[in-house]
């Protein structure tokens, strides 16, 4: 995780992971975690998200970054929690649609940002990227500590690299 930060004001923090050693095309809706297993961290801690427990940051754009360079049915939506949910499945498996989100309890849901990759390097070496800019900013208060966690749900028939490595960008404001 990387911040650009001040206690209050304009808020830049990052987190990332890399999904399992395989190249098993995605139906829409899938979750696209770190592994395959229920409980293995398919949802991604953003550490250092607000200034102190209590606190609130309102993330007006999301980032979505990720290795390999198609574009080809690149698009993903980010489920943002203001704690860690469970998974009723792991990467590859059917996440369910926004109305029956494959979780165990939504009180954390605070939201999603849908992210088509639209740019994309010449080479793998920067891969490719897609961003939203929320109309509808989403405040997020972590319901302990200072992180909040998001998890990457494709939304299209997208067929990944083995071992892609993905990265959302979350900026905002802390109030």
């Amino acid at each position: 995780m990387n911040a650009v930060t001040t206690p209050r004001g304009v808020q830049v923090c990052r987190a990332g992971f890399t999904r399992p050693q395989d190249t098993t095309a995605y139906a829409a809706n899938d979750l696209v975690g770190v592994n395959t297993s229920v409980a293995a961290g398919n949802t991604i801690e953003v550490p250092n998200a607000v200034a102190s427990p209590g606190d609130a940051v309102r993330v007006e754009r999301v980032v979505l970054r990720k290795s390999a360079i198609s574009l080809t049915n690149a698009s993903f939506r980010i489920h943002i929690f203001d704690r860690l949910p469970t998974w009723v499945n792991g990467d590859n498996g059917a996440g369910g649609t926004i109305g029956a989100l494959k979780v165990e309890d939504l009180a954390g849901h605070c939201g999603y940002a849908d992210i088509t990759m639209d740019r994309a390097a010449d080479t793998g070496k920067v891969g490719a990227y897609g961003e939203a800019v929320l109309t509808t900013p989403i405040t997020v208060a972590p319901i302990a500590g200072t992180s909040f966690w998001y998890a990457v749900q494709a939304t299209a028939a997208y067929t990944p690299a083995a071992q892609e490595a993905f990265l959302a960008e979350f900026g905002g404001i802390r109030p």
